[in-house]
């Protein structure tokens, strides 16, 4: 008893300051093909024979079933779904900067010896979320260009279905300020968007339903059922080594098909024995769909370390200018700020997209003759 006990002790701390540790009684197998791992709101299962994860509630109700990851080439989709896949699963205790709690891992060998794809789903101590990431890794002997990773994809006509009762709406999000997103209600093709174009970002997907609108939303989106009622917000935790797109479709009353694609623009050529991932997708249940988008946005800037409880006043030049920002329309207005809105607290002047030569150049272009570091001396002069 003495020795058990100090067994869990130290898998607890070792816990407790970071480390994974390989666990095998969170995996409960059903058959010889199904794994699972448990926490207090859900039951995530994985297949190993059709390559398939699903999500139930501990009521036994279903939330995810059929759901699948594909990596796209410029030759091919490649879907772990196919058969041409190999997988095994182990699991682990984790707790980093996005918490704490239980991690199933699949790792998909390709039988035709291209790609090894690893799958991390994570079920939290203190949150009814679940998070996605998928890991791509070149097992060939040449380069593969990857256009995009789908870290979760769940198609009704491809037997995958989320399960929300009374879903009616999905507030979107947009590509920048001048495009907040709407709030579209599924039955209408009003405000319906087909992947294709994208502001130059090319979806490898075009519609993911033959009966119904599809809907496409920037980085997230919230499902909403009615006011008071549980909601649900699908959203990438993180976007540094690729753009987060979601397409959206509600296929019948009270289930929605919808497929996160990690878009590389331009694509990624991926070399031998290199790796890449998708960043984590997080699925977030809470009592109405505006708590589940603040717990999503509180999770995503913690993991970013947003500075979240500071208030920045100032003024941006992309507003009014866009990209046409110029030297004398910065001092124009830091000028104005000066005599007018500094004594009302205003700090910072931003100059925004547009004063570089090109992406990565730090000094300033034609519009900035004297210089960036001249303009950043000026701008302090005032007191910003």
């Amino acid at each position: 008893m003495e020795d058990r006990l100090k067994r869990r002790d130290f898998i607890k701390n070792v816990s407790l300051a970071g480390a994974s540790i390989a666990i095998h009684d969170v995996v409960a197998a059903n058959s010889a093909n199904i794994v699972e791992i448990k926490n207090e709101w859900f039951t995530v299962s994985f297949d190993r024979h059709k390559g398939t994860l699903s999500i139930y509630r501990n009521n036994g109700d279903a939330v995810l079933t059929g759901g699948t990851v594909c990596i796209n080439t410029v030759n091919e989709k490649l879907c772990i779904a196919s058969g041409s896949y190999k997988h095994s699963t182990s699991s682990a205790l984790f707790n980093d900067q996005s918490g704490s709690g239980k991690r199933l891992s699949v790792f998909s060998k390709d039988k035709n010896k291209t790609t090894g794809i690893e799958i991390r789903v994570s079920l939290f101590d203190q949150s009814a979320a679940i998070t996605f990431e998928v890991i791509c890794k070149n097992v060939s002997r040449h380069d593969l260009n990857i256009k995009s990773i789908e870290p979760l994809r769940v198609v009704d006509q491809e037997g995958g279905s989320l399960r929300m009762p009374g879903v009616s709406k999905c507030i979107t999000n947009g590509e920048m300020y001048f495009d907040a997103g709407t709030i579209h209600e599924f039955g209408t093709n009003e405000d319906a968007v087909v992947s294709g174009n994208l502001k130059g970002v090319k979806l490898m997907n075009g519609s993911i339903s033959l009966q119904t609108e599809t809907i496409h939303s920037w980085w997230n989106a919230g499902l909403f059922s009615g006011y008071g009622k549980e909601g649900i917000s699908i959203g990438y935790l993180e976007n540094n080594f690729c753009l987060g797109n979601l397409l959206i479709a509600r296929t019948s009353p009270g289930e929605i098909s919808f497929v996160a694609e990690s878009v590389y623009a331009p694509q990624l050529v991926l070399q031998p024995g290199r790796t890449i991932s998708s960043n984590r997708l997080m699925i977030n249940t809470a009592s109405d769909v505006y708590a589940a988008l603040e717990n999503y946005a509180d999770t995503a800037g913690r993991i970013n370390k947003a500075r979240i409880h500071s208030i920045v006043n100032g003024w941006c030049s992309w507003f009014y200018t866009l990209s046409q920002v110029s030297e004398g329309e910065v001092l124009i207005n830091t000028a104005f700020a000066a005599k007018h809105l500094k004594p009302f607290g205003l700090e910072y002047i931003q100059i925004d997209e547009g004063f570089q030569k090109w992406h990565g150049e730090w000094e300033g272009n034609e519009r900035f003759p004297r210089g960036m570091k001249w303009l950043a001396d000026k701008i302090k002069s005032y007191g910003f």
